[in-house]
């Protein structure tokens, strides 16, 4: 690099300093001053620029965690407010309680063959998917897992232990549902039938055969059976009429055996 002179800088010669000689050299006095007085101010720019840039990438994954959230907590809504049960057994008998969850109230029921009753009702506040705070107690926060049609949920609501398990029967219902269609095709089939029999026994609609047979089932069917036959009764009453008034016609009458 060649040495720059003093007139050319417009610099005196008292205030030549080494200093100054190699400022000099490096960058001339009017682009020294721009740079002082104009660097900051790309500098601020640049800043800028890179906090809106980071405002905007915050912002967009605030936006997707919020998405994600509401997805996760309006599924634990739709998979949680349904009716859970489990089947238990006492003394060789079967029972099936149920827990039936529905606009922030749960009831907790006893059903069998006999009864169908409320034990317990829960008021619950869903606070985030798979936490439920139950009867205001904010304090004790109870954890539900839902897997597929079991539902865990810690501690338990129903008992005094740590956890406890419900599932969801949707496949058994659908199952009991189509048995109880085929054995009321099968149990009209049948009624009908037993209807046609008392028809032949010597009995009209006032016997209510097929009503019978339709709501009791095999009892009824049994019933119709055993009914006296009215048609085989006044034949024999015939046949013994006519051997009292003429034994010797109706023996005549009568075929061989």
């Amino acid at each position: 690099m060649g040495c720059i002179l003093p007139e050319v800088l417009n610099i005196k010669e008292t205030d030549i300093s080494p200093t100054t000689i190699v400022e000099s050299s490096i960058l001339p006095q009017e682009s020294k001053t721009d740079d002082v007085t104009i660097y900051p101010k790309h500098l601020e720019k640049i800043e800028s620029v890179n906090n809106s840039g980071l405002i905007k990438a915050l912002s967009v994954v605030a936006v997707i965690a919020l998405v994600i959230y509401g997805c996760l907590y309006y599924s634990f809504v739709q998979n949680f407010e349904d009716e859970w049960s489990r089947v238990e057994s006492e003394s060789g008998s079967y029972y099936e309680l149920v827990l039936d969850i529905e606009d922030g109230e749960i009831k907790y029921r006893f059903e069998s063959w006999l009864l169908d009753s409320t034990i317990s009702t829960f008021d619950y506040t869903i606070i985030g998917p798979g936490m439920i705070i139950v009867d205001n107690k904010w304090n004790e926060i109870v954890f539900v897992k839902i897997d597929g049609d079991m539902m865990t949920i810690e501690p338990s609501l129903t008992s005094g232990d740590s956890k406890e398990y419900w599932f969801k029967y949707e496949e058994r219902k659908m199952v009991v549902f189509l048995v109880l269609v085929v054995y009321l095709i099968i149990d009209g089939i049948v009624a009908s039938y037993m209807k046609q029999v008392a028809y032949l026994k010597g009995y009209d609609d006032n016997a209510h055969a097929f009503a019978i047979c339709f709501w009791l089932g095999l009892p009824g069917w049994l019933y119709v059976v055993a009914l006296p036959d009215l048609v085989a009764r006044k034949n024999q009453e015939a046949i013994v009429e006519l051997l009292a008034n003429n034994p010797t016609q109706a023996s005549e009458e009568l075929p061989e055996l």
